[in-house]
């Protein structure tokens, strides 16, 4: 298997040649595996396109494991595809039950889901109450004693949670800019 790997070679003369030869290496390879964790080659060829383009995207190092890497980055991006498959699913149901009258135009439909998705990015990793409490703060409005009695918890933890997700959020917004 070939090692992808600096050795000793300036990596903006070679990164190019070496992604090459990557993806020719590995294409296949990683094809086969999503179109088996998909069910659908289209969709795992389109997973394998943005795997590539997410690793040049990146610069990432040379590596020695080429498909454990590959396999990582195409996990995240399956994981993304589903999270957004996901939303866009509860957001047509939402869509559904609105008036005409009150529906947002279908620009504010897109500007509104790609905020979601983006919100729900930021709050990956957060713990489940706090990410409740951050939520019932934020969205509906409610103020901390009141989250603490629809969450049969101390107003301490209501305040301890929110400084956890507002910390969470910052650090989130500091690595995504």
């Amino acid at each position: 298997m070939t090692d992808y790997s600096d050795q000793g070679r300036n990596l903006g003369e070679t990164w190019g040649a070496d992604l090459a030869l990557l993806y020719a290496d590995h294409r296949a390879w990683l094809v086969a595996r999503l179109t088996k964790r998909t069910g659908c080659v289209d969709r795992a060829a389109d997973l394998t396109q943005s795997t590539f383009l997410k690793l040049m995207s990146d610069k990432t190092p040379p590596m020695r494991s080429p498909r454990a890497l590959l396999a990582t980055i195409a996990r995240c991006l399956m994981v993304d595809e589903f999270r957004r498959i996901r939303l866009e699913r509860a957001w047509a149901e939402a869509i559904a039950v609105t008036s005409e009258t009150l529906a947002p135009s279908a620009e504010d439909c897109v500007e509104i889901l790609d905020l979601l998705v983006r919100i729900d990015l930021m709050l990956d990793g957060l713990g489940s109450r706090a990410k409740r409490v951050f939520l019932l703060s934020r969205l509906d409005g409610m103020t901390y004693r009141e989250i603490a009695a629809a969450l049969n918890v101390s107003l301490s933890t209501v305040e301890k949670d929110m400084a956890a997700a507002i910390r969470h959020c910052r650090d989130w917004h500091m690595r995504s800019f």
